[in-house]
Parts: C-alpha cells; structure tokens; sequence
C-alpha cells in the first residue's frame, strides 16, 4: 500500500471517530438519565393492537422505566439520534477502506459524505424501530428485561403488518423530534426518501 493510502485511511479513521463523538444529544437522552428498579406492571398502558391480534402497551411515565431496559433505551436513543447502527457504520467503514485500497478516492469522499448526513437526519428507520422495540412491550413480555426472542417477534410483525410499522415508525420519530408540525404522511414519506438514497454497500 502507497504512503498516501495510509494517509486517507487515518484521516478516514478520524472523521468517523469526530462524527461518533460530536453526536447531537437530544432532550430525550437528558430525559432518560433517571431509571427506577422499584416498578409496578400498573405503569403499563395500551397502545395498539397489531393485524396479527398482538397487543402492544408502553410506560406511563419515561422516567419510571425499569432500570435494565433503560439501559438498552439509553443505547437505542444515542443510535437512533446518530442515525446509524454500530453494524451500519461498521459497513461504511469496510466500504471506504476498500475504496482507498483502490484508489477509488471520489468514492471514498462520497461514503463519507453519506455518513455525515446521516447524523443530520430528523430519523432513520432501522434504528427508529430498534428505538420502538426498547420502548413498546408486547403482551406476555417482562418490561423490566428486554429479551431477544421479543424483539424477533416484534421484528416479525413490522415485516407482516405494515400498519404496525408505520404506528411504531410514527411514534419512535415523536420520541425523538418535536415534530407537531408534521403529519404522519410527511414523517413516513421522508423516512421512505431518506431509505431509498441510502447507497449499496453490498
């Protein structure tokens, strides 16, 4: 590899790391510094009922949220604020290396580029629904743990029942954006724009 390559490869490696660490923090983030391990099921309320005859309940109050899904909240909330999944930046990470391995530095430019927007986007639909499964309970499903099986089952659901995705879309986008003065075809239309600019990485 040419001297210059590793050159664009560690000015690669500090973009990212500048992107990762100067993530806008929300009002939702400073809201959810409080967890409560006291918490009684009386704290649930329901929310929907999916095509599938699932019901769905959320918390009352974000601030008496069991204190172990509060963790993983807090985790989603940071992802969902950056637009990007750790295995999302990780691909584009893999993409631009491979592209300066090449030579191909317009492309490289371009991945960054990209990534960059992404932390100035209102909302991200891979991480907008990670945000929903954290916050949003199925019946049967313990809200003091999150478990894995629950998330497939309501990954599942978003898959089969798109009137539950866009519910849960919509409400993952409240919880992260002052967004009153959008209706909810303005919020799921941008969202589906914003999905079809995304590059392939493959």
């Amino acid at each position: 590899m040419e001297f210059h390559h590793y050159i664009y490869i560690a000015f690669a490696a500090f973009l990212i790391y500048f992107i990762v660490i100067s993530q806008r923090q929300r009002i939702v983030t400073k809201r959810l510094k409080k967890w409560k391990d006291e918490w009684p099921k009386s704290e649930l309320i329901p929310v929907f009922t999916d095509a599938l005859g699932n019901n769905w309940y959320t918390f009352k109050d974000q601030l008496k949220i069991p204190a172990y899904r509060g963790i993983q909240a807090e985790v989603m909330v940071n992802q969902a604020d950056m637009c990007m999944t750790p295995k999302m930046l990780n691909t584009y990470i893999n993409a631009i290396q491979e592209c300066l391995n090449a030579g191909q530095i317009v492309q490289a430019y371009n991945y960054f580029s990209r990534i960059k927007e992404r932390t100035s986007m209102l909302g991200e639909e891979t991480t907008l629904l990670n945000l929903a499964k954290t916050f949003f309970i199925l019946e049967g499903e313990d809200p003091k743990n999150p478990a894995p099986e629950f998330d497939k089952r309501k990954e599942e659901i978003f898959k089969q029942d798109p009137e539950a995705r866009a519910f849960f879309l919509l409400r993952a986008f409240r919880l992260m954006n002052d967004a009153s003065e959008f209706s909810s075809e303005d919020i799921l239309n941008y969202l589906k724009v914003n999905r079809k600019q995304e590059p392939s990485l493959n």
